[in-house]
């Protein structure tokens, strides 16, 4: 049941946004399919075991329900700006928030801890596929200009795998980063110890032609938590990569410059910051409501992502107000007090690697909608629902 379930969510994941599912007049990723099937057959097996009672005590699960509450208070406090339609769409998204979010206590209760080593190792075999599909990406379709004309960014001679977007794959990359870096087999002899070493190449090379400074931010912070807290030989090597990727790249270069000299991407998301806190100032308390901003006339285009800002702290604060900013911080502080053993116990990898990859998904989505992206939203509440598994 457990390995079914971590199969139809991680196919979901592979697919990325190659196939879409249409409804509303809008599209969805195939994941959206393979976390309500998911959701549907976890839940019934918690409901027809009993499993489910003993979620009912932990804080993670009351932080999660009360964050839910005010994304939901939120879309009724703004019943009368929107068309019935409208309303119905953005509440069909809150409930797919409400079953990503399930994910955490599918897997928390449903997976057997027979099965977490099988996972850690499938965990690899997902980032490698994701970064070897971002290379065949690259060398055949280097660019998306057969979207140009629907608002794309060609995203020339980057490499964006599946997800169609360099920056989201490059974050995500950057989470599968940590993970590499703290799985360790066993033997160190061997295919299999050699296989390990590709698969960091592979992980880190593909982060490294995405060409975002998003995703080197966040993979920058995750290697440093990694390298302070447990593996203080790394510091030296990525440092030296570092050096190396801006002596010998010219595209590396730019986009470091970019930062400083403020190109195009730079001043797109100062002003789109400027929106999203204007928004917050017109709006403090619950926001315009929970995924209503397409609907708003006054929201800048955003192309693909017209359901954010370039921030998803921002996002949750114009969209669901100083309130719903404030428990999803509590949420999230929540669910890192509740893994933060795995910083002292070595065998708690997955503990370790969800309070890693929860600083770099904290600094990288200062920058970018990132948090709300639906494999990296899946794959967060996976880690948080196998580090409950691994503490118990």
């Amino acid at each position: 049941m457990d390995k079914l379930l971590f199969w139809i969510i991680f196919t979901g994941i592979i697919v990325g946004q190659l196939v879409q599912i249409s409804f509303g007049g809008r599209d969805a990723p195939v994941l959206d399919l393979a976390v309500v099937i998911a959701v549907v057959i976890g839940g019934y097996h918690l409901l027809n075991s009993g499993k489910y009672r003993g979620m009912l005590k932990l804080p993670v699960f009351r932080a999660f329900w009360v964050l839910v509450g005010v994304f939901l208070i939120s879309l009724a406090a703004n019943l009368t700006n929107f068309s019935i339609s409208e309303l119905a769409l953005s509440f069909l998204f809150w409930l797919r928030f409400v079953a990503y979010g399930s994910l955490i206590f599918i897997f928390y209760r449903i997976v057997d801890k027979n099965s977490l080593n099988k996972f850690r190792q499938w965990l690899i075999w997902l980032f490698v596929v994701i970064a070897v599909l971002g290379f065949v990406q690259l060398g055949i379709f280097p660019s998306l200009e057969i979207g140009e004309y629907l608002g794309w960014d060609p995203h020339r001679g980057r490499l964006f795998s599946t997800f169609l977007d360099p920056n989201f794959v490059g974050v995500f990359l950057s989470l599968g980063l940590g993970w590499v870096l703290i799985f360790s087999p066993r033997t160190k002899k061997g295919g299999t110890y050699l296989g390990y070493l590709l698969a960091v190449v592979l992980v880190g090379s593909a982060i490294l032609f995405t060409f975002s400074r998003s995703a080197f931010l966040a993979a920058i912070i995750i290697v440093a938590i990694i390298t302070l807290l447990r593996r203080q030989q790394f510091f030296w090597i990525f440092l030296g990569i570092l050096i190396v990727a801006l002596a010998v790249s010219p595209r590396v270069q730019e986009r470091v410059a970019g930062v400083f000299a403020l190109d195009d991407t730079a001043i797109h998301r100062i002003v789109s910051w400027q929106e999203g806190l204007k928004t917050v100032a017109e709006h403090p308390w619950l926001g315009v409501g929970y995924n209503t901003l397409p609907f708003r006339e006054d929201t800048p285009a955003q192309g693909r992502s017209d359901s954010g800002f370039d921030s998803s702290l921002l996002t949750v604060a114009a969209t669901t107000g100083l309130l719903g900013l404030l428990s999803f911080l509590w949420f999230v502080i929540t669910a890192l007090k509740t893994t933060w053993r795995g910083i002292s116990k070595p065998q708690l990898t997955f503990n370790f690697w969800f309070i890693t990859a929860t600083g770099g998904l904290l600094v990288g989505s200062l920058f970018l909608n990132a948090w709300f992206y639906p494999p990296i939203l899946a794959l967060w509440f996976i880690m948080l629902g196998l580090s409950l598994k691994e503490n118990d």
